[in-house]
């Protein structure tokens, strides 16, 4: 993580953040999820829209950036301590990312006085969160356009 910067995106980073979800899903998903459960997955995602939204909607998204300013990895925090994405790029996974991303999660919630963090982690980020000292509330079993997929209940309370 030493050779990443922590920092919030900026409406100019909504094409890679749309670009690096969709790697993410396509290249590291299969490793826990069929090709089908990706693919309704990818489905999901409304791309630069949708980060657009949620910046209005006042979530914060938070980068961790290389040292020549590529965007490796995000998480979205929502106004009520919900952590609803954290993915990082392919090319830069096992390098701490999730945690640094975690860590900032955690600044931020202290500094709007949020108490509780939680998330929908999925299986492939469960123990990202885990490690960052997540308690596992319990697996979620749904459908994302008829296809079933499941995601797993997790919270930590902060000081």
């Amino acid at each position: 993580m030493a050779d990443y910067a922590i920092r919030q995106a900026t409406s100019g980073n909504f094409e890679v953040l749309a670009d690096l979800f969709a790697a993410s899903v396509e290249r590291i998903g299969p490793r826990a999820y069929s090709l089908v459960q990706v693919a309704a997955w990818t489905q999901r995602a409304n791309g630069v829209t949708e980060f657009a939204n949620r910046l209005g909607q006042g979530d914060i998204i938070i980068l961790a950036c290389n040292s020549v300013g590529d965007v490796a990895g995000y998480a979205i925090l929502q106004p009520d301590g919900c952590i609803d994405h954290l993915y990082c790029h392919p090319d830069h996974e096992r390098r701490g990312i999730g945690a640094g991303l975690l860590e900032r999660c955690e600044d931020e919630a202290e500094r709007l006085g949020i108490m509780r963090l939680y998330t929908a982690a999925s299986e492939i980020a469960r123990p990202v969160f885990g490690r960052g000292g997540y308690r596992l509330i319990g697996r979620r079993d749904f459908e994302i356009g008829g296809v079933p997929i499941h995601n797993y209940a997790m919270e930590k309370r902060l000081r």
